[in-house]
């Protein structure tokens, strides 16, 4: 029996966490360099350094398709020898492919 290859792209939320040093006379100016990269979206400059970054997997959330209701929120998709396809999504449904696809 023949095998067929598909996957499912989903959009997702997820929490970033990124770390950073930030270098200063003393804790409270650093608290106050730390708050601004939240409050003026500042991320870098001489004092403020970004040592690494990782996704935090146990936070990840499917998004409900209420924000954009045109956008899908999860494809799914077919690797054919013809390369891969869009095959269905979740505001479309089922996209049809072709024999020669198949």
């Amino acid at each position: 029996m023949a095998q067929y290859s598909f996957y499912q792209d989903e959009r997702c939320a997820v929490w970033h966490r990124t770390y950073y040093t930030i270098e200063a006379p003393t804790w409270a100016e650093a608290l106050v360099k730390a708050a601004s990269i939240i409050k003026n979206d500042k991320s870098l400059d001489d004092d403020i350094r970004i040592e690494d970054s990782e996704f935090l997997d146990d936070t990840i959330e499917a998004l409900p398709n209420e924000r954009k209701p045109e956008e899908p929120t999860m494809e799914f998709y077919a690797e054919t020898d013809y390369g891969t396809r869009l095959v269905a999504d979740d505001i479309q449904g089922w996209l049809g492919a072709s024999e020669q696809e198949q």
